[in-house]
Formats: C-alpha cells, structure tokens, sequence
C-alpha cells in the first residue's frame, strides 16, 4: 500500500505509466520473494517477470482501446445511418411495387 501514491501519480503518464507502476511492483515482489521465501533470484525475476509482461501488454491493449472508443463510436453512427437509409430505400421500393 505504501506504492499506490506513487503509482498513482505514475500512471497520469499515457501506455508508460502502467508499464513504470508495474516494473516498480514486479521488482518489490522479486525482492520480497527472494528474501522472505529464500527463492533464487533468478526463479523470481523469470517468474514475476513474465507476468508483468502479461500484464503489461494487456494493460498497454486495454488503454489503447479505451483511448479510441470514440472511433468506434462514429463507426457504429455511420452503420446506423446507413441502415436507416437502407430501411427507408426498401420501404420506398416497397410502396413503388404495391402500386
């Protein structure tokens, strides 16, 4: 708990803020493992280090994403617009056919 200020203040910084905070967490896990639980270091930094990695990458893929729901946004209006227009083309052809 002692991190979680300076992480937050980290992680103002756009993708390497998330990445920073982690590498900061991941090296006291190592450390803490390496003398509490008597690990190798090496073991610890394998082990921590390729979940940061997942980690990491998956944090850097969800912000990337959350920063450019906007264009998807817009896409799924221009779909909708164009399936209104599509609607109101059939309707048209519909009422032409009847007559």
């Amino acid at each position: 708990m002692v991190l979680a200020p300076i992480t937050t203040i980290i992680n103002a910084i756009p993708y390497a803020g998330a990445i920073i905070s982690l590498a900061i967490c991941t090296f006291y896990l190592v450390t803490a493992s390496v003398y509490v639980h008597k690990i190798p270091t090496q073991k610890a930094w394998l082990v921590f280090g390729i979940i940061a990695l997942i980690f990491a990458l998956g944090g850097v893929w969800a912000e990337y994403k959350a920063r450019n729901i906007g264009h998807w946004q817009q896409m799924g209006d221009e779909y909708r617009k164009s399936a209104e227009d599509l609607r109101r083309q059939a309707e048209e052809m519909a009422r032409r056919h009847r007559r």
